[in-house]
């Protein structure tokens, strides 16, 4: 069974996994437009950045941008994607619920029924205040991410009108 609190956590999840790739893809995708030849395995902040055709142009500081923004979720993300489920003890306080709900044997409805009330509120409550906390992350990453495409289009025609 897939509880309230299991979705937000899978979407909190889900939220930080996509967060962190965005530099990563970002990194892969300066790569290939400038034809640095670097292994995708290769293609760190360092090793992208301080190339010397990236030297100068407006992409080197909106990847660096975007690192920065993202930067403070990477540990969350880490942890995420390769030792556990999303933790916040805020969630805790929901999850109460979710224990109930997957309890083994006869279900005391009358002990669900009377505190359900009480729990949605307190996870619609969870979830307005992390939506209040991403929302301008979100925002600015995405201002970012139009920024770099912005700066990354004209290397990119030029290398494409080369290849023609």
């Amino acid at each position: 069974m897939i509880t309230r609190a299991d979705y937000i956590a899978y979407q909190l999840e889900n939220l930080y996994l996509r967060f962190v790739m965005i530099p990563d893809r970002s990194l892969r995708l300066t790569n290939e437009v400038f034809r640095l030849g670097l292994p995708a395995r290769e293609c760190g902040m360092r090793t992208v950045t301080n190339n010397q055709h990236l030297k100068g142009t407006p992409v080197r500081p909106r990847l660096r941008a975007i690192e920065k923004i993202v930067k403070p979720y990477r540990k969350m993300r880490n942890t995420i994607a390769h030792l556990a489920r999303y933790n916040d003890p805020a969630l805790s306080r929901v999850e109460v619920y979710s224990v109930l709900q997957k309890a083994e044997g006869p279900p005391d409805d009358s002990v669900l029924e009377r505190t359900r009330h009480f729990y949605k509120r307190e996870a619609d409550t969870y979830i307005e205040a992390r939506r209040k906390e991403f929302g301008p992350i979100v925002s600015a990453l995405i201002g970012e991410v139009e920024r770099f495409f912005e700066t990354l289009l004209p290397p990119f025609r030029r290398n494409h009108s080369a290849l023609k």
